[in-house]
């Protein structure tokens, strides 16, 4: 589907795209950044796009300039919202690529953001769809926060970086971005999910990690909070501790990979490896009956063979 985007300047623009970004979190009457604001970031020069439809408003997507000049200047994007319509699908992709285009025409070549690690569709969004890289986890970023997405639960995030010029962006621009092959990856699960959907870690060391995360977190929040910060800590621990130890994140995955019906509350990829409790033949067989729907994260030790080898969501963004 065809979508109209272009910057906007009038308060009137920006006070309705305030309300989408409210209706997008789930707290209408409280949009998380305000009409004012966003007055004076494009009164001095930054970026905010707007996506219509038919002439109404779908999306939007905000950010402005950053870092140091005499080093680098990049990008920060700062907030991203899409309505949850039909008419919306891949429109997330359509408005970075136009905020790709804004920055490459001013001579900004980085772009910067941050996202939440347990909202899988996003990891994927970022990682896979758009080729860029997650290189550092920062813990509980934002503090409390209270919209409908993030409240209850610490505000844990992955830094995002864009290199806009790079091999990875270019291809993905074109839609040409492959995804790592995680059937072929030979790598060790360090989280799972257990029968009854709760986050089970498994230490390992191999050069390859995979890491799952539960099918819908920001639901979980809501109706089980204490499995979300079950989820939350885990997380934590496997995939921050493991970019502490000297690992990059190479890729997200988004869709199933021979997938059976999960067991329990949970939902989690096909193990490449079975928890090693588990042993002999009833180690695929245990392995396939939870199994469900992806792995977000693969992990791989300083490789640049392997990470350079991976070109490499409603959607939000914050």
């Amino acid at each position: 589907m065809n979508h109209e985007i272009r910057e906007v300047h009038e308060l009137e623009d920006l006070r309705a795209l305030a309300e989408l970004f409210a209706v997008v979190w789930g707290r209408p009457g409280e949009p998380p950044i305000s009409s004012d604001i966003l007055k004076a970031l494009v009164h001095s020069g930054n970026y905010i796009s707007c996506a219509f439809s038919d002439g109404r408003l779908i999306g939007g997507l905000v950010g402005w300039l950053g870092g140091d000049p005499r080093h680098e200047l990049h990008m920060h994007s700062h907030i991203l919202g899409v309505l949850p319509d039909d008419e919306a699908r891949g429109l997330g992709f359509e408005l970075k690529q136009h905020q790709r285009s804004w920055c490459l025409a001013r001579g900004v070549n980085v772009m910067e953001w941050t996202t939440d690690p347990l909202i899988r569709r996003n990891a994927y969004f970022n990682l896979a769809k758009l080729g860029a890289e997650a290189p550092r986890y920062l813990v509980d970023f934002y503090g409390e926060m209270r919209d409908g997405i993030n409240k209850g639960d610490e505000s844990d995030r992955l830094l995002i970086r864009w290199s806009l010029d790079s091999k990875k962006a270019k291809s993905a621009a074109l839609r040409q971005a492959a995804e790592p092959d995680v059937e072929k990856s030979g790598g060790d699960p360090i989280l799972s999910t257990g029968p009854e959907g709760e986050p089970v870690f498994t230490p390992a060391s191999s050069r390859v990690l995979l890491c799952a995360t539960p099918a819908d977190i920001v639901a979980m929040r809501r109706s089980d909070p204490a499995l979300a910060r079950e989820w939350r800590i885990a997380l934590r621990g496997a995939l921050g501790g493991a970019l502490a130890e000297g690992y990059v994140i190479a890729g997200g995955i988004g869709e199933a990979i021979n997938s059976t019906r999960a067991a329990g509350r949970g939902q989690s990829a096909r193990f490449q490896a079975a928890h090693d409790r588990w042993t002999g033949a009833d180690t695929w067989r245990r392995a396939r009956e939870i199994s469900c729907a992806r792995l977000p994260f693969l992990c791989a030790r300083f490789h640049r063979w392997l990470k350079d080898g991976v070109d490499r969501v409603s959607v939000e963004e914050r």
